[in-house]
C-alpha cells in the first residue's frame, strides 16, 4: 500500500465530485492525491515519516486556474520602477531619478504602471519630461495596460525612432504636429522595442519569476494559462527551463503569437506541444 507524504484532516474538503462533493481528509504522495474519504479510513496511508496537517475545521479547495496571465512582463515589472501609485509628473519623475543612482552604466531605465487619467496633468509623459531626469540612461516607461509607452531622447535615438521612423504594421509614433518630431509616446510597438532593449539580467529575471511564483501559490493559483500575444518558440523554452529549474511552481499552459505560429510548424512541433 503507498505511503502518503502529506495527510490533510480535520477539514470540510471541497472535491467537486458529483458524488462526492466533500470529504474529512485528502492524503497525497509524489505531489499527486492518493485518496480522498473520511480520515479514519485514510490514516492507515500515513507512517511516522507523513507529515500531518490538521485543518482544525477550515475548508479546503482544489488549487485556483488563472485564465489570462502574462508572467514574463509580470516578473519584468518586479524588476524595474513602478508609478502605478504616482498622481503626477513630479512623482514619476521623483520615482525614476531615485533609481537612476543604482544603475550601471549604460543599463536602461525601466519604468511602469502608469495611467494618465490618475495624474493631475491628466496626459502622458513625453520625451521631455523623461529628458529632464539628469541621466544619460536610456528610460522607457510603460503605460499599465501595457499597449503604450514614452521613451526619453536617449532611447528614442537607440531605437531609430526619429522623424523619418516609419513604424511596424498596427504601431503608431505620436508627433509633434508643427516639427512631425516623436514626442516619446508610442502605441503598440512593444514586439518592436523588444528588439532594441536588451534582455534583464539573468539572475534578476530568474528572481522576479520566483516572487511571481510564489505569489500565485499564496493566492492558491496553481495553474494560469500565459496568454502573450508576442509569446515566440524562445519564450516557449524559456517557460521549460523556469519550470525544470524550480523557479515556476504552478503550472503554464503557454499560448503563442500568432505571428510565430510559422516557426512553431516549421519547428515540427504540435500547436499543443508540451
Amino acid at each position: 500500500m503507498p505511503t502518503a507524504d502529506l495527510l490533510l484532516y480535520g477539514g470540510r474538503i471541497l472535491t467537486l465530485s458529483l458524488t462526492r462533493p466533500t470529504a474529512e481528509a485528502v492524503a497525497i504522495a509524489d505531489g499527486k492525491i492518493l485518496a480522498i474519504g473520511r480520515e479514519r479510513d485514510l490514516r492507515v496511508l500515513a507512517s511516522s515519516h507523513t507529515q500531518k496537517i490538521s485543518c482544525a475545521g477550515r475548508t479546503v479547495i482544489p488549487g485556483l486556474i488563472d485564465p489570462h496571465l502574462h508572467l514574463l512582463s509580470w516578473a519584468s515589472r518586479l524588476c524595474g520602477v513602478d508609478v502605478g501609485t504616482a498622481r503626477s509628473l513630479a512623482e514619476i519623475h521623483a520615482s525614476l531619478a531615485d533609481r537612476v543612482l543604482q544603475l550601471a552604466p549604460g543599463t536602461w531605465l525601466r519604468g511602469h504602471g502608469y495611467d494618465e487619467f490618475f495624474l493631475r496633468e491628466k496626459r502622458h509623459p513625453t520625451r521631455y519630461d523623461l529628458d529632464a531626469i539628469p541621466t544619460t540612461h536610456p528610460i522607457i516607461l510603460r503605460h499599465r495596460t501595457g499597449h503604450a509607452a514614452v521613451l526619453n531622447s536617449v532611447a528614442l535615438q537607440l531605437a531609430g525612432i526619429d522623424r523619418l521612423f516609419m513604424p511596424p504594421a498596427g504601431g503608431i509614433v505620436e508627433r509633434d504636429p508643427k516639427t512631425n518630431e516623436p514626442t516619446g509616446v508610442v502605441y503598440e510597438l512593444e514586439k518592436f522595442l523588444r528588439t532594441i532593449i536588451p534582455p534583464l539580467p539573468d539572475a534578476e529575471f530568474r528572481a522576479a519569476v520566483r516572487q511571481t511564483s510564489d505569489e500565485l501559490l499564496r493566492h492558491g493559483v496553481t495553474s494560469f494559462h500565459d496568454t502573450g500575444a508576442g509569446n515566440t518558440l524562445e519564450d516557449f523554452a524559456l517557460f521549460r527551463r523556469l519550470r525544470d529549474d524550480g523557479a515556476l511552481q504552478s503550472r503554464a499552459t503557454v499560448m503563442i503569437g500568432g505571428d510565430f505560429l510559422p516557426q512553431l510548424i516549421a519547428a515540427g512541433l504540435s500547436p499543443f506541444w508540451r
